[in-house]
């Protein structure tokens, strides 16, 4: 079995870009060969980040080309003949005053698909700025004053949040221009941004500072909850000082944390009964602070036990990059793999961002040193002329995925934003929610954080506990191309939506479920992901 983009070849060439590597690294991983141009003094990550530079280039070769220079362009025009894909991630205007930029490349090959990276885009007034991943995350708003304690300055995120959305982002579309040419013979130009990148990461804050600015008024929000008056996940501190992230988006869930935490009494207070909603920013401090005295009054090793034996709390103990490839449910996962390195040896490592059953995505070597390349192949030498000529067109369809049915299963965030971006792409995505909805829709106020991810969608409210709602699910799926699920293991089978008997329904489904995987960024932060004991069990367990 090959991975999904077996036989493709991939230029890629960017100034110390992160978003450009992690692209190319996502076609490697699924089988994809990746040439990596250089300068003569290597990528800046290869010092700026050595760690992350060993990940996100993994399974590549490295082709020096000083691309500053008439050889290094020629080079590259020749390369470009016969690729079929080039990502390029530079600031807007570099390669045309080099004389290879996409316009250029693309008329030399029409079969090319060409995917610039950049901060802000290439046109608008924010164009020239530099695609930092801190400066566009301030443009942004994710800086904004106020929330966990802070009343003056600025609130830093130590993550490239925006390389890491813009790099997926960038692999999706240009896996779906790779379908549009497998229609038409035809590639094309497509573009993608760090400030795109934010908003699949980026739960609710720059949504809210740009509403802010737009009306005028001062860009400073609780960073907590986006909202005074909540609190939809707390940050609490043991006394041996780790961080514990909790989840409290729903009132049981809010409640159960406040039992662990033993502050049962304020149930009984109006001031909280309903808690994770206050009436005031005043209460909701006040019911945060009693967790925080709660929770400081004992260790980790004391407080993980009791966290674990509640179903209803939602919580993760932070940790770095590095300590979250120890979780277990990483490991039960598959998703921690160990690549041969020949200057560092054995390196662990986050392993590929899905697990394809019949085209399976492989690690095979580390990141190439520099210049190390495998020689001519296929798709990167000259070719006679028209062996690689456009087949007969079809007619272009008007969007990528158009004539594609997605039925999503899911709350709110991970699924209904990954087929967000599916709705955006042309597909129809048909969300089945029951009577209440998603609880998403309410979050943070009634559809502010949820208007990421419903929208270009359908919505079906069915009740799949009984027998009729699931009849209306069955039709609808019959007829789909895609059914993704989002809920824990074993929700979807009880409510008659399980892989086994969806296939019997429509034999050519695909079941997806995302995997819960750490972050592929090498920078130590912390996890905010929350996870139940239910999640934790061992595959022997099962």
């Amino acid at each position: 079995m090959s991975g999904i983009c077996a036989g493709l070849s991939v230029i890629e060439m960017g100034a110390g870009s992160i978003a450009t590597s992690i692209t190319g690294m996502v076609l490697a991983d699924a089988g994809a060969r990746v040439i990596k141009l250089e300068p003569p003094e290597g990528d800046r990550l290869r010092t700026a980040l050595p760690s992350g530079f060993l990940v996100w280039n993994r399974g590549k070769e490295s082709l020096v080309a000083d691309l500053r220079t008439a050889a290094g362009q020629q080079q590259l025009r020749e390369l470009a003949r016969t690729a079929d894909v080039i990502i390029e991630g530079f600031s807007p205007g570099t390669t045309a005053a080099w004389g290879v930029d996409a316009d250029v490349l693309c008329a030399a090959n029409p079969r090319l698909v060409h995917c610039g990276i950049t901060g802000f885009g290439t046109t608008g007034p924010y164009a020239r700025l530099k695609g930092y991943d801190a400066l566009v995350c301030a443009k942004a708003g994710l800086f904004a004053r106020g929330g966990y304690g802070h009343r003056e300055g600025a609130i830093f995120y130590p993550v490239n949040w925006g390389s890491f959305g813009a790099g997926l982002q960038a692999a999706a579309g240009l896996l779906a221009a790779l379908l549009v040419r497998d229609q038409t013979g035809f590639g094309q130009k497509i573009d993608a941004t760090l400030l795109s990148g934010i908003e699949p990461l980026e739960y609710l804050v720059s949504i809210i500072s740009q509403l802010m600015v737009k009306r005028g008024q001062e860009p400073a929000i609780d960073a907590r909850s986006g909202v005074p008056g909540s609190r939809y996940g707390v940050l609490v501190a043991t006394r041996d000082g780790r961080f514990i992230q909790t989840s409290t988006m729903l009132p049981h869930q809010a409640r159960a944390l406040s039992a662990v935490a033993g502050i049962e009494h304020t149930f009984d207070d109006p001031r909280f009964a309903a808690q994770p909603v206050f009436g005031s920013a005043e209460d909701a401090q006040a019911w945060e602070d009693q967790l925080w005295e709660a929770f400081r009054s004992h260790d980790l090793a004391y407080w993980l036990p009791r966290l674990e034996a509640s179903p209803d709390v939602a919580f993760e103990v932070s940790r770095t990059s590095e300590g979250g490839l120890d979780h277990p449910q990483i490991v039960h996962n598959g998703d921690v793999i160990t690549v041969s390195d020949p200057r560092h040896g054995p390196v662990r490592q986050v392993g590929p961002i899905a697990h394809f059953s019949a085209s399976p995505c492989r690690v095979e070597r580390s990141a190439p040193v520099l210049d190390a390349n495998h020689g001519p192949f296929p798709g990167l030498v000259p070719e006679p002329d028209g062996s690689r000529a456009p087949a007969p067109p079809l007619a272009a369809p008007a969007y990528p995925l158009a004539g594609v049915t997605i039925v999503e299963f899911g709350c709110y965030y991970a699924v209904p934003y990954g087929l967000a971006m599916t709705a955006a792409l042309g597909a129809r995505v048909i969300k089945i929610e029951d009577r209440k909805g998603d609880p998403h829709r309410m979050a943070f106020g009634p559809e502010v954080a949820s208007m990421k991810t419903t929208r270009g969608k359908e919505s079906v409210s069915i009740d799949l506990r009984s027998e009729q709602g699931r009849s209306v699910a069955h039709r609808i799926i019959s007829e789909a191309d895609v059914f993704v699920t989002g809920f824990r293991s074993g929700v979807a089978d009880k409510l008659g939506l399980g892989y086994d008997e969806l296939k019997e329904i429509n034999p050519r489904l695909p079941l997806t479920k995302p995997r819960w995987r750490p972050s592929m960024l090498s920078t130590p932060e912390r996890s905010r992901m929350p996870w139940t004991r239910a999640r934790h069990r061992r595959k022997d367990e099962e």
